[in-house]
């Protein structure tokens, strides 16, 4: 029901409640006196003074309130859609229960080299802490923000890929490479997923994921862009 029509109803309502009054309720004498705006009969209903137009105009009121009330469309999230899960409708229909309780880590260890090792935790209200251990621009912890709605894009990404349902290890191929290992924990869900590089196992979608991780909190500004062309650009699993 649209607002135009909703209107029309309530202003029909209105005036049909007023006329019934009027061709129901015809005084039997003719004192009939307005007073501040409004029609007071003074002539006698079964013995007793009435003042009923009063009442029937503030029924009328309160319906015409009332239907437009209910004709508003009820307002969703732009991103909350048909396909979205349970995950999805935590994400962003209910953020204060569910985002602020929601974390994403990504660890980045050793290999037989240089390769940057460290730890980003990310939260959902946008808290990001960093750990700087070795190979890189910044050492110790780091702790910064981003936007709210980025921390939740971010974790959209987890639920878009099915995040829950990836094994939790992918192993195998040549050694001395270095590993990634993420986690999600989303209200009383949790998942770790150990992804070693090299794995021919690990699908793409892994990959892309970890680098969105380093991407959204610009990970470059503290491992530099030596270490970002040693995670990103080296060829490990050889596809």
């Amino acid at each position: 029901m649209n607002h135009t029509l909703a209107g029309a109803i309530a202003s029909s309502a209105s005036h049909n409640l007023v006329t019934k009054f009027i061709h129901l309720e015809q005084p039997i004498g003719r004192n009939v006196q307005a007073r501040n705006g409004f029609l007071i009969s003074s002539d006698r209903f079964s013995g007793e003074t009435v003042m009923r137009l009063p009442m029937f105009l503030s029924l009328g009121l309160l319906l015409t309130f009332s239907t437009n009330a209910l004709a508003k469309p009820v307002a969703t999230h732009p991103f909350a859609t048909a396909d979205n899960s349970t995950l999805s409708s935590q994400l962003f229909l209910q953020p204060q229960r569910g985002v602020r309780q929601s974390v994403v880590t990504l660890e980045r260890t050793a290999c037989f080299g240089f390769c940057p090792m460290y730890k980003l935790t990310i939260y959902g209200d946008g808290r990001v802490v960093y750990e700087g251990h070795r190979f890189v621009k910044v050492t110790g912890t780091r702790t910064t923000r981003i936007s709210p709605m980025k921390a939740r894009q971010l974790m959209l990404e987890f639920q878009r890929m099915q995040y829950f349902s990836l094994q939790d290890r992918y192993e195998g191929g040549p050694t001395d490479a270095p590993s990634a290992i993420t986690s999600f924990q989303m209200g009383s869900k949790f998942k770790t997923v150990y992804h070693y590089l090299p794995s021919p196992d690990a699908p793409q979608k892994l990959t892309d994921l970890e680098a969105k991780i380093d991407a959204t909190v610009n990970v470059q500004q503290w491992i530099g862009l030596d270490a970002i062309i040693n995670v990103h650009h080296v060829d490990w699993d050889g596809k």
